[in-house]
């Protein structure tokens, strides 16, 4: 299938420049053409494939903002408003049911909060609702992994006050809430992503 490429930055003289602009790459041809521009520039964005793979969702690491694009017309829609504005490097996955999981982050000090985006509300543009109940460890800069019986679990991070989070957590979407889990043996501040082998 074709790929995505979405926003980002340069530096142009001398300071960052944050993108609009999009590129579509085309494996048949093995060319790129333009795409759909967004209406917003995203930084360091994460994408995710969303209402039945007929539109993707991108969020911004560091600015709060996120976009949809539509397949099918194609264009792009500005998403959101998110619960929490400013939720720099927070932790996110995608739920077995296409919702996406955002977890703390950061502003001036780690969040102790989370949020769900569910892309088939707000008339197309999707919503944003905080979690039934928040998670019991603040972390910026932590990785968040879908496991196979549907829940999420998060590790790694620092709450940039003690330092790196060792302590992890599973979020259980059929309650809304978080549960403590195992520690990991290494503290990984920048842990960013994991993965989950098939059984």
């Amino acid at each position: 299938g074709l790929v995505l490429a979405v926003a980002g930055s340069k530096m142009s003289g001398g300071s960052g420049l944050n993108l609009k602009s999009c590129e579509m790459f085309n494996p048949n041809t093995g060319t790129w053409a333009s795409a759909a521009s967004m209406p917003t520039d995203l930084y360091y964005p994460e994408c995710y494939l969303v209402s039945s793979n007929t539109k993707v969702f991108c969020w911004s690491l560091f600015q709060g903002k996120s976009s949809m694009y539509n397949i099918g017309t194609p264009g792009w829609t500005d998403a959101g408003p998110m619960v929490v504005a400013s939720r720099q490097e927070a932790a996110s996955a995608q739920l077995a049911d296409g919702r996406i999981l955002l977890v703390g982050g950061r502003n001036d000090q780690a969040k102790l909060t989370a949020e769900i985006f569910d892309p088939t509300g707000g008339a197309g543009v999707g919503t944003y609702a905080a979690t039934t109940f928040p998670p019991a460890t603040a972390r910026a800069a932590g990785g968040a992994v879908l496991l196979a019986d549907g829940r999420v679990i998060i590790a790694g991070g620092d709450d940039l006050a003690a330092g790196p989070v060792l302590v992890s957590e599973i979020f259980d979407p059929s309650t809304g809430g978080f549960s403590a889990g195992t520690s990991l043996n290494e503290a990984k501040p920048n842990i960013s992503r994991g993965i989950r082998f098939p059984d």
